[in-house]
């Protein structure tokens, strides 16, 4: 790689991360990698294949009665029936779902994605995306406790709440872009993602009344992550995200490994595994496997934050499981494949 290379690549890291110094949170992974379309359209369908589907679920504050609940799922594609050619048209959808506290609250949304790659030479890729999905929101207020319910210093679960609060639910459509570029080298598995998404774009309401005005502030995400092959069995992984939206400011960096303990062309299995830090929030250990075409993730938080003393360190785990589908390559590039035998 020369120096233009990578006055070319501070220059795109530059422009992204403008975002940074511009002035309710959105769901938000530890292990953002396997969540990809939560972090920028941009990245649907940046994989090795033809077709991926993933889940992922994360229980936060386990130790306290109102935790926090996610679970979410997706699947992208590139569009063309070569997969030794570049691909530039990608589809995908991405669904989500959130619950917390005593109401209830939760957050129910659905989204299709699209995104063109442009080839700006044999190893690297400019990619955008977009994506437009629809919201709803709601809480129950059947289970929750107020103070005109404490009768004589003792709760009555039938006394009146004095409150005129009732089931609420609301929706709102919204809209997203993002950029990846990408450089994958041809002779190593070496691999570097540097991007950004853009959430809420449009602004929507958030409130549960109708004559509120209250808006949905937008959610920059700005990312980087890398793989670089140290030997034949051995790679460094890096991962690295800054999250913001309004007041709220998420940062999460993780360094790991992936040992490669078979590799052959009809067999694969390795094993990844690191530490991951959220700032003044939590380290986060993780192992992952990786076995063919599917891929397993476990992370755990180990709360550090001043919310220790309620979550006695415990954050929760989230899981994630991924597959990706990949067709038989023509014959014409592979024409001693035992397909064709």
């Amino acid at each position: 790689m020369n120096r233009h290379y990578f006055t070319n690549l501070f220059l795109r890291a530059a422009v992204w991360c403008l975002p940074l110094f511009a002035s309710a949170q959105d769901i938000h992974y530890t292990n953002f990698g396997w969540s990809p379309l939560n972090v920028s359209p941009a990245l649907t369908g940046s994989f090795k294949g033809d077709a991926r589907f993933g889940v992922n679920y994360r229980a936060q504050w386990v130790s306290v009665p109102v935790s926090y609940s996610t679970v979410s799922g997706f699947a992208d594609f590139k569009l063309g029936k070569d997969p030794y050619r570049h691909r530039p048209f990608r589809v995908g959808a991405v669904f989500a779902y959130d619950q917390a506290g005593d109401s209830r609250l939760n957050n129910m949304s659905l989204a299709l994605t699209g995104a063109y790659s442009l080839p700006l030479t044999k190893l690297d890729f400019l990619t955008a995306g977009v994506s437009v999905g629809g919201n709803q929101r709601r809480f129950r207020s059947s289970d929750l406790y107020f103070d005109a319910q404490y009768i004589n210093k003792t709760f009555d679960p039938n006394a009146p709440t004095n409150e005129n609060i009732i089931d609420g639910r609301g929706g709102f459509l919204d809209v997203n872009w993002g950029l990846n570029y990408t450089r994958q080298h041809q002779n190593d598995r070496t691999l570097i993602n540097v991007g950004t998404g853009s959430y809420h774009i449009n602004r929507p309401m958030r409130s549960f009344e109708s004559s509120d005005s209250v808006k949905i502030q937008t959610r920059w995400a700005i990312y980087g992550s890398g793989a670089v092959q140290l030997t034949d069995k051995l790679d460094l992984l890096v991962d690295v995200i800054k999250q913001i939206q309004g007041p709220h400011e998420e940062f999460v960096a993780s360094l790991g490994c992936r040992v490669h303990l078979v590799n052959k062309l009809t067999r694969k299995l390795s094993l990844e595994g690191g530490i991951a830090v959220r700032n003044r929030d939590a380290g986060i250990p993780f192992f992952n496997v990786n076995y063919n075409q599917w891929r397993a993730s476990l992370h755990y938080d180990v709360n550090h934050s001043k919310f220790v003393n309620a979550s006695s360190t415990v954050g929760g785990p989230e899981i994630s499981v991924i597959y990706i589908m990949s067709k038989v390559p023509p014959m014409k590039y592979c024409p001693m494949c035992p397909t064709y035998l």
